[in-house]
């Protein structure tokens, strides 16, 4: 359930890249590849090779790193807001962004959580 609901995010953060102008997308999702480490589709076969009934430590012998990477996650949904208002100023946007970004940290923080479980 915890990777379903950072996939739902990821999933989520990239469907958003098509509300965006459409040169700015490009930019957009280097900029994510270069804070996080993967592009989107690296985020889902990663979050893939995850199964159902891992323990903490099973999961994080499938994917080395993957503490650093969800950390590197958390931080760029933590983030957005920042980057969002930098090129927007409708309020209300720049508050739909900062609902969905405290969702994704918390979706992102709860795996990171349980995968630091009996380390």
């Amino acid at each position: 359930m915890l990777v379903a609901a950072v996939r739902g995010a990821i999933d989520d953060a990239e469907r958003e890249l098509s509300r965006m102008p459409f040169f700015v997308r490009p930019m957009a999702r280097k900029g994510f590849s270069s804070r996080t480490g993967l592009t989107y589709d690296e985020w889902r076969e990663h979050l893939g090779a995850l199964r159902a009934g891992d323990s903490p430590s099973t999961a994080r012998a499938r994917w080395t790193g993957l503490e650093a990477a969800l950390q590197r996650l958390a931080d760029d949904f933590r983030t957005a807001p920042e980057r969002a208002a930098k090129g927007m100023r409708d309020p209300v946007v720049l508050n739909e962004v900062r609902e969905r970004s405290v969702a994704r940290v918390k979706a992102v923080d709860a795996l990171l959580a349980w995968s630091r479980a009996g380390a």
